[in-house]
């Protein structure tokens, strides 16, 4: 059963300023399709500039794709239609839609604030979503999820350079995952670590996704680490 699925999907950026002063467009997306089911791991694969990050910025909405449509779990979250007078879709706004589908990004370092503790970046994470939650509660559910993903109980009162590249890449998951996503984004995550350090990364994430039934969306330039974990692969 489908999970997620993304229909003509097109983005393009503005590169610069042409000669005589009019835009440079370069189309980076170009009615881009993708779908992928329910407990699936789906690899996609390509060069630099491809548009593969790109693609995975637009199903988290942290980028709009110019047109196209994602439907997530059966509902349309996201309709932009070009040349059409039917009014456009965002859902990505609301709390539930963005639980459902969470991004690891390939740069752990820039992902989290270096002046607070690993432990308040995810437990603030956290109460975003979970407004209902006692402090203490969500704390409890923090610990719980720094265990799941290899860490300590301690390593919730340590600051970001603290940790080396793979361990602060756990971080990264454990505050993707402690909001108990269907659906998890994985951009090039492996990429930055040593060969040793990818392959417990990889192990881990093999193991939470049957501990906690996750879609995941690999993407990667390198087509031997998505061998080793795809169900199949996409290449752009």
């Amino acid at each position: 059963m489908k999970i997620l699925e993304a229909r003509n999907i097109n983005k393009k950026y503005v590169e610069s300023k042409g000669i005589f002063g009019v835009n440079k467009e370069k189309n980076i997306l170009m009615d881009f399709n993708f779908e992928i089911n329910r407990g699936e791991i789906v690899g996609i694969v390509g060069n630099s500039g491809c548009g593969k990050s790109t693609f995975a910025k637009c199903l988290v909405n942290i980028e709009s794709p110019d047109s196209g449509v994602i439907v997530i779990d059966g509902e349309v979250v996201y309709e932009k239609i070009k040349d059409s007078k039917k009014e456009n879709i965002n859902k990505y706004s609301n709390l539930y839609v963005k639980k459902k589908i969470q991004i690891i990004m390939q740069d752990q370092y820039s992902a989290l604030n270096p002046k607070i503790k690993v432990g308040k970046s995810v437990l603030d994470a956290l109460l975003i979503h979970e407004t209902d939650m006692s402090i203490d509660d969500a704390m409890s559910k923090v610990i719980e999820y720094f265990e799941l993903c290899g860490l300590k109980e301690s390593d919730i009162e340590k600051y970001p350079h603290q940790f080396s590249g793979g361990q602060l890449q756990r971080v990264s998951i454990a505050r993707a995952l402690v909001l108990e996503p269907k659906i998890v984004v994985c951009d090039e995550i492996t990429s930055a670590l040593d060969v040793s350090v990818q392959a417990s990364i990889l192990n881990l994430m093999l193991d939470l996704k049957d501990k906690l039934n996750l879609t995941y969306i690999f993407i990667s330039h390198d087509k031997d680490v998505l061998d080793c974990i795809c169900d199949r692969k996409i290449f752009m």
